[in-house]
């Protein structure tokens, strides 16, 4: 309601109480839908076929819209009130049926009960009537104690319940505005088997559209949405993976709208063990005057695994990170790192690291 007041979307919701009100109601769609907030302002979009009539929502469910109300002739109503409050307030004049009124010129909220209505200045007072009205609506007593739990509640009856709860918290205290989005998420490749490697380029990214409460999308990072492909079943040779929502871990309340590209191209190849000698990756010169005398890797070589076709075709290396000699004025051991191509990967889970140890002597 609070979105709905915002936006000044005229919209007209009823809460029936003990007493049926089918026969007072004509035409509109029947429904039966979880109750979200999306949805709601779907039915209320001005271009939506069901827009001008009311919303039922039985059950905690949202069960009929674009439904006709019974309009009342009472002169007790404002003259400012148009044919929406009117037909609420025939409603609750025949019925002991809820009616909440959302002013599509002026977004003010007002609820019709009881053949009276009354203006919320209060949004946090939407909520607190529709309890009260389901309190008093409910077939069996409804007893609900702070730190003490629910007693003498018929489960369907608390299901509802908690459902409107939800609903209307959600509606009322987080404010939150629905929108959509387009973000950027890495792409995680999990659960190789242990005799297969990934081979040529790889899809780092992919693009979500998504929708959903505004600030849950404004907190979501994209390091969290990361899409997952789980490689575990996967034979050598391309394979095609579908991406859909089980992919993504996305988070609670955000929907998943469209992927961008729809599916990865993953080509995974046999691997075989092999010792590869390490080569330094000297950058740059000495100063004048300096040469190099000696040169020692420790170690000169490691074991790696990597495709069998690049096994056969091509002598493989591993080399150091980057060793700049402009720096350098004397003998000297430096701690490297490993720099392998992304189809070579250690036999064991790391690569270790590599001291190279440089003499150096006077020209």
């Amino acid at each position: 309601m609070t979105e709905l007041a915002r936006q000044k979307r005229g919209a007209i919701i009823v809460f029936p109480g003990k007493e049926p009100v089918g026969e007072w109601l004509s035409g509109g769609f029947g429904l039966d839908a979880e109750a979200s907030l999306p949805l709601l302002l779907s039915i209320f979009d001005p271009h939506s076929p069901g827009h001008d009539g009311a919303l039922v929502i039985e059950n905690g469910k949202f069960s009929r819209y674009g439904v006709r109300l019974p309009v009342s002739d009472t002169s007790k109503l404002p003259r400012e009130y148009g044919t929406r409050h009117h037909a609420a307030m025939g409603l609750a004049e025949k019925t002991d049926a809820l009616v909440l009124v959302v002013s599509e010129e002026r977004g003010i909220v007002s609820s019709f009960a009881g053949g009276t209505s009354r203006r919320i200045d209060r949004m946090e007072s939407i909520g607190d009537e529709i309890v009260s009205h389901w309190r008093e609506s409910a077939s069996y007593p409804l007893e609900i104690r702070p730190g003490r739990g629910r007693r003498n509640v018929a489960p369907q009856l608390l299901t509802s319940l908690g459902l409107a709860l939800f609903f209307w918290s959600a509606l009322i205290l987080s404010q939150a505005e629905v929108l959509e989005k387009v973000v950027s998420v890495p792409v995680e490749y999990a659960a190789s088997p242990p005799d297969l490697v990934m081979v040529g380029e790889k899809q780092q990214e992919v693009r979500l559209h998504l929708a959903g409460p505004k600030s849950d999308l404004d907190s979501a990072s994209p390091a969290q949405m990361a899409v997952k492909i789980d490689l575990s079943k996967a034979a050598p040779g391309k394979q095609t993976f579908i991406i859909t929502g089980d992919n993504i871990r996305l988070p609670r309340g955000v929907n998943l709208l469209d992927v961008t590209p729809e599916s990865l191209t993953v080509n995974l190849a046999e691997i075989v063990e092999q010792e590869l000698p390490i080569k330094p990756q000297l950058v740059g010169k000495l100063p004048a005057g300096l040469k190099i005398g000696a040169l020692q890797v420790n170690p000169s070589s490691v074991k790696a695994l990597l495709p069998a076709d690049t096994a056969r075709n091509q002598k493989a290396s591993l080399a150091t990170t980057p060793i700049y000699l402009d720096v350098i004025s004397d003998s000297t051991q430096i701690f490297c790192k490993i720099v392998a191509p992304p189809s070579v990967q250690p036999v064991d889970r790391r690569w270790p690291d590599v001291e190279v140890a440089i003499g150096i002597v006077r020209e």
